[in-house]
């Protein structure tokens, strides 16, 4: 559900406050892994495809993304599951500059 405000809750490790998430993406090995670990913390909807078309479409209409998102491990990340991580970062930099230009993504 798309609304101009945002939630009251968050889902969840994504707490720390309602503007920023962290994200540890250390123990993922797979880009299905990295696919689950993304619905659930950012809450994305049961019908969720798992794959970079339909997580463009989630973040681009669907979701709210917090203004600074944190990737805890990203070294793990970009080792294990090289593509992933390279699309994740495609996708949430033309997120950013479509229609985000104050998002803060932060990969640690």
């Amino acid at each position: 559900m798309v609304t101009g405000h945002m939630p009251q809750w968050v889902p969840g490790r994504v707490r720390e406050e309602l503007h920023q998430a962290a994200v540890d993406v250390a123990s993922v090995a797979s880009e299905d892994e990295l696919h689950r670990l993304l619905q659930r913390e950012f809450d994305f909807p049961d019908f969720y495809g798992r794959n970079w078309a339909a997580f463009w479409d989630v973040v681009s209409g669907l979701v709210f993304i917090r203004e600074h998102v944190r990737f805890v491990g990203w070294k793990s990340l970009a080792e294990h599951v090289a593509d992933g991580a390279m699309m994740l970062t495609d996708c949430l930099d033309r997120y950013r500059d479509r229609y985000r230009p104050g998002l803060r993504v932060e990969y640690r």
